[in-house]
C-alpha cells in the first residue's frame, strides 16, 4: 500500500490524457466512425475529446448511452482510481488491489454482485484505445495488457506495456477513499466534480489561489451537466440544481466557505462566474511531486 493506515487522501497517479477519457461525453462520438460486424451490432466507436488532444478507439457499441452522460460509467472510473492507488510498477505492468478492501470503500455487500461488477468494469476499460496529442503525446495504443480479472481476492489489470511506460511518468495526486461511496445514480456529477476540486487543488495548493475555482470552470468538463445554451433554457433543472446537489454531496470530504451564498446567485452568468472557496478535509502535507 502506498498510504497510512489512518490516512483518508490515497496517493494516485493521474494526467490530462486520464482528465480528458473521463469526461468524454456521448456527444463526443464521432459521428458515421462506428463499423459493424456481420450481426448488426456496432464493434468499435470513435470519439475525440472537445480539445481534440484525445482520440479513443473503443470495442463495444454505445447504443444505451444518454445523450448526457459520460462515455465511460462512474463504476468503471472508480474502480480504474482504485487500482491506480496500487501504482507501483517499477517491476512489471500489474495493477492490484484487494477486493474485500474495495468492497468496502464502495459500500458493496453482496459478494456476488460486487465480483460481477468489478468484472464487467475491467472488461470495458480493457476495450479502450487511445491516441493523445498534448503534453508527453502518444500515438494510438491500448491500456490492456492481455489480463484482468479478480484472483485470489485480488482484483488486478495488466497494462500494456507501451502505457504502463507512459503511467509511470504521469503526475502525484490524491483522492479520498470516501468518494467511493458517492451515489452517481443519485448525484451522477458528484464524482467527477470531486475529481476535478482535487486536481484543481493539488495544483494550487501552494498558491495564493488555492482552494479557489469559478463554477463554469469545475462543471465545463462535466459530462453529466451540459453546457450553457441560451436558447435551451431550463438551466436551473439542467445546470444549477445538478451543479449543487453535487458539491453537497461531497461534505464528507471538502469544506465549502461560500456555498450559501452560491445558492444565492441570481441568474447563470453570475452563477457560472461564482467563485467557489473550498479545502479538502485533512489532505496530507505532503509535498506534490512526479512519482
Amino acid at each position: 500500500m502506498t498510504w497510512e493506515k489512518d490516512t483518508k487522501w490515497l496517493k494516485t497517479l493521474s494526467n490530462e490524457c486520464f482528465s480528458l477519457l473521463e469526461t468524454l461525453s456521448f456527444n463526443n462520438k464521432v459521428e458515421g466512425s462506428e463499423s459493424y460486424e456481420i450481426n448488426g451490432d456496432v464493434s468499435i466507436v470513435k470519439l475525440i475529446s472537445d480539445n481534440k488532444k484525445l482520440s479513443v478507439m473503443y470495442q463495444g457499441s454505445l447504443k444505451n448511452k444518454k445523450t448526457k452522460s459520460a462515455f465511460m460509467p462512474s463504476s468503471v472510473i472508480k474502480t480504474l482510481d482504485f487500482l491506480k492507488i496500487n501504482f507501483n510498477l517499477t517491476n512489471g505492468n500489474r495493477l492490484q488491489g484487494d477486493m474485500s478492501e474495495y468492497m468496502g470503500y464502495r459500500g458493496w455487500t453482496n459478494k456476488k454482485k460486487a465480483y460481477s461488477q468489478v468484472k464487467k468494469d475491467l472488461k470495458f476499460i480493457s476495450n479502450i484505445r487511445i491516441e493523445y496529442s498534448g503534453k508527453t503525446s502518444f500515438a494510438e495504443m491500448g491500456l490492456w495488457g492481455g489480463g484482468h480479472g479478480i484472483n485470489n481476492g485480488k482484483i488486478f489489470f495488466l497494462l500494456s506495456q507501451p502505457f504502463a511506460d507512459i503511467f509511470r511518468k504521469m503526475n502525484t495526486q490524491y483522492i479520498n477513499f470516501k468518494l467511493f461511496k458517492v451515489n452517481t445514480r443519485k448525484y451522477p456529477a458528484a464524482y467527477l466534480i470531486a475529481k476535478k476540486l482535487s486536481e484543481v487543488y493539488s495544483m494550487n495548493r501552494k498558491k495564493s489561489n488555492a482552494g479557489k475555482i469559478a463554477i463554469g470552470n469545475l462543471i465545463k468538463e462535466n459530462p453529466y451537466i451540459p453546457k450553457y445554451d441560451p436558447k435551451a433554457g431550463k438551466v436551473y433543472r439542467n445546470i444549477i440544481a445538478p451543479t449543487i446537489s453535487g458539491l453537497e454531496a461531497l461534505s464528507d470530504v471538502f469544506f465549502f466557505n461560500n456555498i450559501k451564498q452560491l445558492r444565492n446567485q441570481k441568474g447563470i452568468s453570475r452563477f457560472l462566474t461564482f467563485k467557489l472557496e473550498y479545502a479538502p478535509i485533512d489532505y496530507p502535507n505532503i509535498e506534490i511531486a512526479k512519482a
